[in-house]
């Protein structure tokens, strides 16, 4: 007994009480009995209303404390069943709304744009300082770019810088970097350029090899499909 919690304690004691209600006051005849629905206002209290009649008369009456032990024990069923339910229903929803956020942003995710491209640029004039003409020599989508370039022919393996740049501006608005290496006697360039948040219009395609003059190219970007 010396390790019983108070809450131990106090159902011992109320079934004590319980058995004492059922066993002294049996009254058979129901006299006195307030009915089922002052039994329900009772039940469907959390504290019973000790100083309600129908309350003083249940504890002296078995017939009444018996159906007041059972609308009790349906009352807290249902709101357990709805507590359970609540708690399922914030559950589903706010799994709903992670859903819909990944949904969201999946989407967003998923439709951005990625293209592997390959560009020909073996018979290209290497030029330095200025583009080569005011025609585009290139055209690219507003995409997340992987490319692959066939440089100029004398083009050289190695690391090599690109920048997207206006025309007439002087702020790269993409760049990207790459290793060309060389394959069947041509220098190939492959690297990741997103486009995706550029704006469509005529740009400046710059390439350069560490330590090597830039070569310009006019290219044109138009929006992705």
């Amino acid at each position: 007994m010396a390790d019983e919690s108070q809450q131990e304690a106090f159902e011992r004691v109320q079934k004590l009480l319980e058995e004492a209600i059922l066993r002294d006051y049996p009254n058979p005849e129901r006299i006195g009995c307030p009915g089922t629905d002052a039994l329900k206002r009772i039940a469907f209290q959390d504290v019973p209303p000790t100083s309600d009649p129908a309350w003083q008369h249940t504890i002296r009456c078995a017939p009444c404390y018996t159906e007041f032990l059972q609308l009790r024990a349906d009352y807290k069923a249902r709101r357990q069943k709805a507590r359970a339910y609540t708690r399922y229903a914030v559950g589903g929803l706010a799994a709903s709304i992670l859903i819909c956020l990944v949904w969201i942003f999946g989407w967003t995710t998923t439709t951005r744009r990625s293209l592997d491209e390959y560009r020909d640029l073996s018979q290209v004039r290497t030029l330095r300082g200025d583009a080569e003409s005011s025609e585009p020599k290139l055209t690219f989508s507003t995409a997340d770019l992987h490319l692959t370039f066939k440089l100029p022919v004398g083009s050289r393996e190695g690391a090599y810088e690109v920048f997207v740049i206006p025309q007439g501006g002087s702020k790269a608005v993409a760049n990207a970097t790459g290793n060309a290496v060389m394959i069947a006697g041509d220098a190939s360039l492959r690297l990741k350029l997103d486009l995706s948040g550029i704006k469509p219009g005529m740009y400046q395609l710059d390439f350069r090899r560490d330590g090597w003059d830039w070569m310009l190219l006019n290219c044109r970007i138009i929006a992705g499909k």
